[in-house]
């Protein structure tokens, strides 16, 4: 990876590895009866409170990334960097909110922060 143009000796993340995506979704989630006598899984998380737009907007991010770099590139890249590429669109934000193109930088700095996430997990 680079760093300002410089070639580093980090080595970027590899697949596989189990993530917490795996634990919300098994069948051994603790189960409860609703008062109606329902019976489902409890999930971790209130996925219903995910601002619905900020996701569209993620979407139509991965879609123009998938098409330029290919899909899934974004997994071999770390985390350090997606964070600095994050903090540069942040600074953009800042310098130009009043501008039609500051969604566009606030968007790609959260779906950056979104993949720093995943792979900080997958790699620790």
């Amino acid at each position: 990876m680079s760093n300002n143009g410089k070639q580093t000796d980090r080595v970027a993340p590899t697949a596989g590895n189990p993530t917490p995506l795996n634990e919300l979704f098994t069948e051994e989630l603790p189960q409860h009866t609703n008062d109606k006598g329902g019976k489902q899984s409890d999930i971790p998380g209130r996925f219903d409170l995910v601002p619905p737009i900020a996701i569209v907007l993620a979407a139509k991010v991965l879609a123009e990334g998938a098409e330029k770099y290919g899909v899934d590139n974004w997994k071999l890249i770390l985390a350090e960097d997606h964070i600095n590429h994050a903090i540069r669109h942040l600074y953009l934000w800042l310098d130009e909110k009043d501008s039609p193109l500051s969604l566009n930088h606030l968007t790609h700095a959260m779906v950056r922060v979104m993949f720093a996430v995943h792979t900080y997990i997958q790699d620790n």
